[in-house]
């Protein structure tokens, strides 16, 4: 049965779905844009806004997996994650979809004082509150090249927040082992971790992947972005971006058997 993903011009979203069509997996891909290099090795695609509910509705006939990856950290009205998270979930259940899978943040909560960590968890209590399958991974910070852009422009003096950065390909390697454990559950609601291996201040990650040299000055241009600590991304880079491992928390490395890696050091750097 074919597994569905939302806003597949995201890094993550673009990996997984390779792998999945590695793995010979049944691939869809719904947003208003979508990488042709997927469509060219099959995966089918359905064009739409991501308020189209309708239009997603369709496309999940006969879905079993959606992967909801979310407008992430660069959204700029936190609501917006709670709209479009709510409206995918809704097209889920009216499709009849076997299982949802939602990227989160680490500390999502409804109680919490950051707004992208309160929307996170408003989202999360809702898929919760639903009579299908959900699973909810909340990777630590995700190393992608849009982000470290972004981070740049908020972060404009060393920072020492602790970030445990996790790679795209390895978050979407345990997107796909989620796929591959497909149970006959009617209902449940799962919730895992995914910590990087190696914990890094902001600025040494930014440092690591080449957006900073040593000595602190930007290297690389990029796209700009109103920074200033006006955003909701400034509030959400204070954390907590490392989650405990529990009783209502797995990690989702030991279940998915794999070995995150390190952030590799670029030549820039």
């Amino acid at each position: 049965m074919p597994v569905l993903l939302t806003r597949p011009s995201t890094a993550v979203a673009r990996a997984t779905a390779a792998l999945l069509l590695d793995d010979g997996a049944q691939v869809r891909l719904f947003g208003p844009d979508a990488p042709v290099e997927l469509r060219a090795r099959g995966a089918f695609v359905a064009t739409g806004d991501h308020d189209d509910h309708g239009r997603l509705e369709a496309a999940l006939a006969q879905v079993h997996t959606m992967i909801h990856t979310g407008p992430g950290l660069l959204v700029d009205d936190p609501d917006r994650l709670v709209v479009e998270g709510v409206l995918a979930l809704d097209a889920a259940v009216r499709a009849e979809v076997e299982r949802v899978v939602l990227l989160s943040l680490p500390g999502a909560s409804a109680s919490s004082d950051d707004p992208l960590r309160a929307a996170a968890g408003r989202l999360e209590a809702y898929a919760a509150s639903l009579d299908v399958p959900t699973v909810v991974i909340r990777p630590s910070l995700v190393d992608t090249a849009a982000l470290r852009d972004a981070v740049a422009f908020e972060v404009s003096t060393p920072d020492d927040t602790v970030v445990a950065p996790v790679t795209v390909d390895d978050l979407a390697a345990g997107l796909l082992a989620i796929d591959s454990a497909r149970s006959t559950a009617a209902a449940g609601h799962v919730v895992f971790a995914a910590t990087g291996p190696e914990p890094l201040t902001l600025d040494e990650w930014l440092r690591r992947t080449g957006v900073r040299g040593r000595d602190g000055t930007d290297v690389v241009g990029r796209l700009y972005r109103p920074g200033g600590g006006a955003t909701p991304l400034a509030r959400a880079l204070r954390g907590p971006w490392v989650e405990e491992i529990g009783p209502t928390i797995a990690d989702l490395w030991a279940f998915a058997g794999v070995t995150p890696s390190p952030i590799a050091r670029d030549a820039a750097a």
